[in-house]
Formats: structure tokens, sequence, C-alpha cells
């Protein structure tokens, strides 16, 4: 049976056309189908696939053939152009705006260029996948600005933790795809990333940050996994460095959390860090890190830094008057390495340098107790004992071969962080020091200085 002319009138759309039938006993067809104009939201009476479309139109040419008895199975192909689709699914805040030309054969699409435009996003895509469970993609994504939140739904329960909420989701759970990118900035939750390129992949419930550099030259570079391979908890591992960048720039990309919190010039960073957990509580309480740093000639607000730390970890059991600003106060150099586990953060090598004083500090920070058990040393004069100790001999002599600073008063710092006890340590060191001077002079042969020259200049 043959349909030279088919008329299919569908309220304000028009779809024409052509096909014919087989069998009728058990019908089969194939139809080839063209529309123009066809407007995508009294059409989501008709189609699921676009219930959520709020506006817009397509134009499009289809070829089909199949079982009328099983028209889920029939096979579909051709291209369509589609304008201005808005599109507001379950649970999204933001509607979303498309415009895209798409090649399609069964469940594989090809999108050769396409634009998406919300309140905040702008971007351009184009890329490939197949319809169905699971989802698969592989996008490219150029543009101004993507913000991920509002291409992801809202949960129906707002306390659900991130493991529920991303194993409920079947493409996190169970999707594969890959999305390249370069834009000119990424948005999510918090995070503002400048000058953002990279890739990210989704396999079986295990999504990777293959790469992410960030900034001008990508002087910022951010690798990571999310697993959510373990039916209990989820798994959270990454590594952030950074190298010959602004502070206040690398600061800036948690958003205002720590505006102003801290200046100066990062010469270097890196942070690696892994927790397991089901959301934001449990991954604090389970993350072991392990991060170096190097600043220097800036500005530092503790407050600010201590403020934005609190809203950034969710803390509501902060201690009183962690949130206050304290005064901008200007170093040369702040510098250290810190490893976490358990909720406590230990340094063997801290150094915070202003023009006036160097301090250096050994010791642990427990971030659960919000207490302190630190030994500090602080060095006054710090031009002189830099210039005494870089003497070969002298500096030598001085210190006792083992330290780096003339005069030092040493002191135990325990307690809670915002009124811990402070008492000094007895000199023990300066009796050293002196002993190794009067030995230094006495075995020392000929000058203690360095002959640099005529010795009566």
């Amino acid at each position: 049976m043959r349909f030279n002319t088919l008329d299919i009138v569908l309220g304000a759309n028009r779809v024409t056309g052509h096909g014919r039938m087989k069998q009728l006993a058990d019908p089969v067809f194939s139809v080839e189908l063209v529309a123009k104009d066809f407007k995508l939201h009294p059409a989501g009476q008709y189609f699921s696939i676009f219930q959520h479309c709020q506006g817009g139109a397509m134009t499009f040419e289809t070829k089909g053939e199949g079982k009328i008895s099983r028209l889920e199975e029939a096979h579909f192909s051709g291209k369509a152009k589609v304008v201005q689709m808005q599109l507001k699914p379950n649970h999204f805040l933001n509607t979303l705006t498309l415009d895209t030309e798409v090649r399609f054969s069964g469940r594989k699409i090809e999108v050769s260029e396409g634009t998406l435009k919300s309140d905040r996003s702008n971007v351009r895509f184009m890329g490939a996948g197949e319809l169905g469970s699971p989802l698969n993609l592989d996008l490219k994504l150029t543009g101004d600005r993507l913000v991920v939140d509002e291409l992801l739904p809202e949960p129906d329960d707002k306390d659900v933790d991130f493991k529920t909420y991303m194993s409920d989701s079947p493409f996190f759970s169970r999707g594969t795809g890959r999305v390249k990118f370069a834009l000119d900035r990424l948005n999510f939750k918090f995070l503002d990333l400048p000058n953002a390129s990279g890739l990210f992949t989704l396999d079986g419930g295990e999504l990777k940050v293959n790469t992410l550099d960030i900034g001008k030259d990508k002087e910022i570079l951010v690798r990571g996994v999310v697993s959510l391979n373990n039916s209990e908890e989820g798994t959270l591992r990454g590594l952030i460095r950074a190298n010959n960048t602004r502070a206040e720039n690398f600061m800036g990309l948690f958003g205002g959390l720590f505006k102003d919190g801290l200046t100066g010039q990062l010469k270097k960073l890196d942070l690696r860090f892994q927790s397991n957990g089901r959301g934001m509580p449990t991954f604090e309480k389970t993350l072991e890190a392990r991060w170096e740093f190097d600043i220097f000639n800036g500005t530092i607000d503790t407050g600010r830094l201590r403020k934005g730390a609190i809203e950034l970890f969710g803390i509501d059991n902060a201690t009183e008057g962690a949130g206050k600003e304290a005064a901008l106060k200007p170093f040369t150099q702040i510098a250290g390495r810190f490893e976490l586990a358990n909720g406590i953060a230990e340094t063997e090598k801290f150094v915070y340098e202003t023009n006036d004083r160097r301090t250096s500090i050994v010791g642990k920070f427990d971030l659960v107790r919000h207490e302190m058990d630190l030994i500090a040393g602080v060095a006054p004069m710090a031009a002189l004992d830099k210039f005494l100790t870089k003497i070969p001999v002298v500096g030598k002599i001085i210190t006792g071969g083992d330290e780096e600073s003339l005069v030092k008063a040493y002191f135990s710092v325990k307690g809670g962080f915002e009124n811990p006890k402070v008492s000094a340590i007895p000199f023990t060191s300066l009796s050293r020091k002196v002993m190794g001077i009067f030995q230094g002079i006495f075995q020392s042969p000929g000058s203690l200085f360095p002959q640099t020259g005529d010795a009566g200049r």
C-alpha cells in the first residue's frame, strides 16, 4: 500500500511526505517526512522529546521504517535545524536556548554546529553522541562562559548527599562521554575559572578531569577523579599546581570567598588530595592532603581568609570571631609544607617573613577541634640576620651550622585558634650559639671573613 501524499496536522504544525505499508497482518511501514517552521512548544503533547520545550521552531527532513506494533524500535534518519528552542526540564532553575543543526540515524546524532545560551551562559558546541540508556556524548565547547549549575537539575531533596545525587543520575552513574573545552570563563558552584581549557571524561561512574588548565598562560593546572564505583561512598582525589602567577588570581578562582585576603607573587603551589565520603561533611573528615607553597611580596588578611574557609567548607561550629576581618598586613615571604590526615594539619616547615622579623613554625593544627600545638621561632632584625648568616664562615659559626638565624626567640603555642596559650621556651640554643662563636674564633685559621680585595678598603 502506497501513500503518495501524507499531510499530517498537529495543532498549528503540519508535516508532509509520502510512504508505504506492507504485511497488513503485522504492518511494516516506510515513510519520508518534511516539516518547516515546526513549532516545538505545542508539539510536546504529541512527542515526549519536546515536552520540556517552551518555544522555538524546527525544520527537518527524515526517513523512517519499522513495524507499527513496535514503533519504539523503528529506525529514523535525517537532519534538522533547530532555531531558538527554549528548554526548561524539570528541576532546572534556568531556561536554556538552543540553536543547532543536527544529523541523526537511529539513536546516533551528530551536531555540526550549535549555540547554547541562558541567563549567564553563552557557548558554542559541536560533537556526536548516542541517545538512550546509557547516554553517550562526545562534545567540543568554546565560547564566552559556561555556568555548569545551569545544566544540572536541582535535587528533589535539598538535603540529599553528593553520592546519592550523582548515583541517582542515569548519565553520571551509567553514561559515558568526553567534553573538550576552551572557554573564556567556566563557573561551577563557587568556582570562577578564567581562560579554562581541558578535557573531562565520564565512564562507568567515574568522572575524570583529565586536563584543566586555567589562565592566559595556563599557569594553573588541575587534575582529578570523582568515582562512584564504591557502593557506599564516593571517592575524590586530585592535584592542583600553580607556578609564577599572582596569589590574588589564584584566590579569585573561588569567586569572592577570599577577596583581598591574600595578594603577592605565587612562585609555587603544589596540592595533592584524596577523600572518601557521601558529601561535604564526610569528605572533610576523611580528607588527606599534602601541599607546598611559596609566596613573595604581598599582603594578607587572616580574617578574610578564615571567613572564606568557613563559607567554603560550611563550617558551622567555627570558633567565636573566626569570621571577623583582621588588619591587612604586608609580608615579604610566606612559604611552607603541610600534610593533612585525620583532621590534623602538620608542618615541619613554615616561614612567615616581614621587613621586621622572620617567623618559623613547627607543629600541628587540629582542624576538627580548632586547636593548635606549635613551636614558633621569631627572629627580629631579619635584614641583619640575612647579612650575617650569608657570610660563608661567620654564618655557620654564629648559627652553629644548623639554623638560618642569629637572633631567635622560641615560643610554645597551645590551645584554641582564637585564644591559644603562648609561653616562652628557655633559650637553651643561645648558649650553644655563644659557645659556637668562641670555639670558632679560637679554632678557625686566618680571618673569619673572606678576603674581598684590598684589605684597606
